[in-house]
C-alpha cells in the first residue's frame, strides 16, 4: 500500500504472501524458525487471505495517518467484504469491478450480476453512458462507468 499523488508513489506498506492453501505453497516453516520471531510473524502473515492482508495493512496505515478519504485498490480485491471494510472505517472505495458469479448487485428492487446490470441500464452499445447507485450487501455504492469492456 502506498500514497500517490498521481506522478510520485510512496511506499507506506507491505506483505510478501504466499498461498493460504498448504497444498499451493513450496514447503511449510520449519521447526528452526522460533515462534515469535519476526520471521514467523511474517510466516503467518504471509499465509493469510489477501483480503484479509489487506485490510490489516489498511489498519496499520491509519494507525500514522488519517489525512486520506480514497482507498484506490484493483479488481483482485474488489470483494464485498473489502469495500465494506473500507466504508466502516470512513473511507471511501475506488476500484475495478469483476464480472463474477456470485457477486450481486441491487437495482429498482431486483439483484444483478454487473454484466445483467450494463445490461439493464446501458442503452448504447459500447458508450460509456451509466452511473449508478445500487445496494452492494447492505452498502449503498454508485458505480460509474458502466461499459461494453465489463463484458470481456
Amino acid at each position: 500500500m502506498g500514497w500517490s499523488d498521481g506522478a510520485s508513489f510512496v511506499p507506506l506498506a507491505f506483505a510478501l504472501l504466499s498461498s493460504n492453501k498448504p497444498k499451493h505453497r513450496l514447503y511449510e516453516q520449519g521447526p528452526e524458525v522460533p515462534a515469535g520471531s519476526p520471521g514467523a510473524e511474517r510466516r503467518g502473515e504471509a499465509v493469510l487471505k489477501a483480503t484479509d492482508v489487506f485490510v490489516n495493512l489498511l489498519d496499520e496505515i491509519m494507525t500514522y495517518t488519517s489525512a486520506f478519504q480514497y482507498v484506490l485498490f484493483d479488481s483482485w480485491f474488489s470483494w464485498p467484504a473489502v469495500i465494506q471494510a473500507i466504508k466502516t472505517r470512513q473511507r471511501e472505495a475506488i476500484c475495478m469491478l469483476k464480472d463474477m458469479q456470485n457477486i450481486f448487485y441491487g437495482y429498482n428492487g431486483r439483484f444483478y450480476r454487473l454484466s445483467d446490470l450494463y445490461a439493464v441500464v446501458t442503452k448504447r452499445k459500447g458508450d460509456i453512458i451509466a452511473s449508478v447507485i445500487v445496494d452492494y450487501y447492505g452498502l449503498s455504492v454508485r458505480i460509474d462507468e458502466l461499459n461494453k469492456l465489463l463484458e470481456d
